[in-house]
């Protein structure tokens, strides 16, 4: 076993689960990746062929159901949990209720076994954010006294499912943030909570093998808004491997000594800019996307995560680059 320890993973075959891991084998630990599926396995141990020996499996078909990591946690060092439950449907007791269980799932056997010191729990920026918005004029960070509650009762749907599906995302991802710090309090575990929250995450994604399976990354956001022309909502992002980094970095109990939150995002890239990178390095691609005419920005605070864990961020031009290029990629491959 690795002197750095054994790490437990959930959501190792998504985009920032699959970079995350191999930053986390890149820096010498040993993980335990859960998959949902036997099929899983060959495809990382086809991607990690060097790191097999640092690498174990184990089959968690459900992430919601209430057995999901019995026996499964036995030794582990540190758990960093980024799997979210699949919804089949935009019926809220479908999204979320399984995420809140998933997540207290996790947290309730890292107390049972004992020997986990860390979780790291990858939530969202919109943990951060009452389900009304961002009150005007402010800025999101990690201590705002805003009010963050959920009433479950409450009807999430609205005018067509993409953005029913968004708002339940929201209500999920703050039901869940709730959940893990109260656990946190009610329980006192001995292992110590970090959640780290994410703006949306553009970059290479190293498991994407065909143009089909960029519907279920969020580089899909960037790349569909490119060749579409309908611009992106007003948001800041971040590199993938700054997301992973942030992971590995949370592990430290040397550079975090307690309990944490953290907002992970990087720069607000305008049109104007993404009209002008696409202009210089992808003038022929056929792109749809005009500058101009973005307002609402959020304010973002990570003077906090920028301090504590020394991050740094990647450029947009570095997120826009690599999206495109593989996806471009894909689309010359297969004829498309």
């Amino acid at each position: 076993m690795s002197a750095k320890g054994l790490i437990f993973m959930t959501g190792g075959t998504g985009f920032i689960g699959a970079t995350t891991t191999l930053v986390a084998l890149k820096a010498g630990y040993h993980l335990r990746l859960a998959v949902r599926q036997e099929s899983q396995i060959s495809k990382l141990k086809h991607v990690f062929p060097e790191y097999l020996p640092s690498l174990d499996f184990v089959l968690v078909p459900d992430i919601a159901a209430d057995d999901a990591y019995a026996g499964k946690l036995d030794g582990v060092d540190y758990i960093i949990h980024l799997a979210s439950p699949i919804p089949h449907t935009t019926e809220k007791e479908e999204i979320v209720t399984p995420a809140v269980k998933a997540t207290m799932n996790i947290l309730a056997e890292a107390a049972r076994v004992g020997s986990v010191k860390r979780v790291v729990i990858m939530s969202s920026v919109v943990a951060l954010i009452p389900l009304a918005g961002v009150p005007e004029g402010g800025v999101i960070k990690e201590d705002n006294d805003w009010d963050l509650s959920v009433d479950e009762t409450a009807d999430f749907t609205r005018e067509n499912d993409f953005l029913t599906s968004l708002q339940l995302y929201h209500a999920s991802k703050l039901l869940a943030n709730a959940a893990s710090w109260s656990f946190m309090s009610s329980q006192q575990p001995q292992f110590t909570l970090i959640t780290l929250h994410p703006t949306p995450v553009f970059g290479h994604h190293i498991l994407q093998t065909h143009s089909s399976e960029l519907a279920i990354c969020t580089n899909d956001y960037l790349f569909g808004s490119i060749m579409s022309g309908v611009a992106l909502s007003p948001t800041n992002c971040v590199h993938v491997l700054d997301v992973a980094d942030a992971h590995l970095r949370a592990l430290d109990e040397a550079r975090v000594q307690g309990n944490a939150s953290y907002l992970i995002s990087g720069p607000a890239p305008l049109c104007d800019e993404t009209v002008g990178l696409l202009e210089k390095y992808y003038p022929d691609a056929g792109w749809k996307i005009r500058a101009g005419g973005e307002t609402g920005f959020w304010g973002i605070d990570t003077g906090k995560v920028e301090r504590e864990l020394g991050l740094e961020w990647r450029s947009y031009e570095m997120m826009l680059r690599e999206v495109m290029d593989q996806q471009l990629g894909f689309l010359k491959v297969e004829g498309a």
